[in-house]
């Protein structure tokens, strides 16, 4: 097995690599910093106690340092991370915000029933509640009607009242 002199590999200073790890606002960003900081300075003598005083295992600190000596700093501190797609496309969000706004959808399951047949997307309930906090649509909760409500004399009365 190989032993690597992590004070030569390490072309940063420490104290380059403490004022970077103070830089970071993403605290895995900062660990990777202090992971190879702990190297440098000889607090750890090996990846693995290195990656345990930061709380990781074996293969990930391995592949740290493998990032950080094929790539440098720059490489170690970007997310590999780039989020989901939507279900649903722009130009259906707008019309499903349109569609809202009709008020004739009044709880979440009318929605996920009119998604499924307008737009032949499936959504679970939660799903749903998750796509109306993102949109911030108002909370859909079933509210009561009455049996001998007038549809014809609400809309004639929202016509012709002043806004």
């Amino acid at each position: 097995m190989r032993r690597i002199n992590y004070e030569e590999a390490i072309k940063e200073s420490v104290g380059e690599l403490l004022i970077l790890e103070k830089e970071q606002k993403q605290a895995r960003l900062r660990d990777w910093v202090r992971f190879v900081r702990y190297l440098k300075a000889g607090q750890a003598k090996t990846q693995l106690q290195a990656g345990e005083m930061i709380g990781l295992q074996r293969r990930q600190s391995q592949q740290l340092w493998q990032q950080y000596a094929h790539h440098g700093l720059p490489g170690l501190l970007v997310l590999g991370y780039k989020g989901g797609w939507a279900k649903l496309s722009s130009t259906q969000q707008a019309r499903l915000l349109q569609r809202l706004d009709q008020d004739d959808i009044a709880t979440q399951g009318q929605l996920r029933d009119w998604l499924e047949q307008e737009m032949q997307v499936t959504y679970s309930q939660p799903g749903i509640s998750v796509l109306l906090a993102r949109l911030k649509v108002k909370l859909k909760t079933g509210r009561p009607v009455n049996v001998r409500k007038d549809v014809v004399g609400e809309a004639a009365f929202k016509k012709t009242s002043a806004k």
